[in-house]
């Protein structure tokens, strides 16, 4: 199509022009956080009103990543600016608390949903104990363990964890055979 040269489609996740889903809902991520100091600093109704829209957007979007690590930075932000956001009117401090009651709820339950439903959506599908331990994340740290535990002072030095990785490296260990070299997507996401 016409945008054929600047958008790489990635198996139903947004992408951006600066590159992946998770870049994407990472740099979403810091604008959420701005919007949501704005919408509680706004004095108009109209400001308050593009603010929170701007708000659930960008979490919107986020969500539609699917990215894990957006996903968990959205939970520990929302926690901290919920639970230590400064004002002084005992309203909005009890309207925070209650939010950030019901964010905990909302990430439990759909991690409970996840791992009990027989068939779960695609999302949290993601979040699937068998997938997660599946992951080649969970290998890649059973190898730097290995490594780290060879020099837990001072390590390799600066930018040499190769020489750890590949002397500990295990092709048998799950989820190594799987990592796709040279695509949009990397392992880290």
């Amino acid at each position: 199509g016409l945008f054929s040269n600047i958008f790489v489609a990635m198996a139903g996740r947004p992408i951006s022009t600066m590159g992946s889903s998770m870049t994407l809902a990472l740099f979403l991520l810091l604008l959420l956080f701005l919007a949501l100091a704005m919408f509680a600093e706004a004095r108009s109704f109209r400001s308050r009103i593009i603010y929170g829209a701007l708000a659930i957007l960008f979490a919107f979007v986020i969500f539609l990543t699917e990215t894990r690590a957006a996903l968990l930075g959205l939970a520990t932000g929302l926690f901290f600016f919920l639970g230590w956001y400064p004002t002084q009117h005992k309203k909005y401090v009890l309207v925070l608390k209650g939010l950030l009651l019901a964010v905990f709820l909302a990430g439990a339950g759909m991690f409970l949903a996840a791992n009990t439903l027989s068939s779960p959506p695609p999302m949290l599908k993601r979040l699937q104990f068998e997938t997660l331990l599946r992951d080649t994340r969970f290998a890649a740290w059973e190898v730097t363990i290995k490594a780290l535990q060879e020099r837990p002072l001072l390590g390799y030095g600066p930018e040499n964890f190769s020489v750890g990785f590949d002397k500990h490296y295990d092709p048998a260990l799950p989820g190594m055979d799987r990592i796709r070299v040279g695509t949009l997507e990397s392992w880290w996401d």
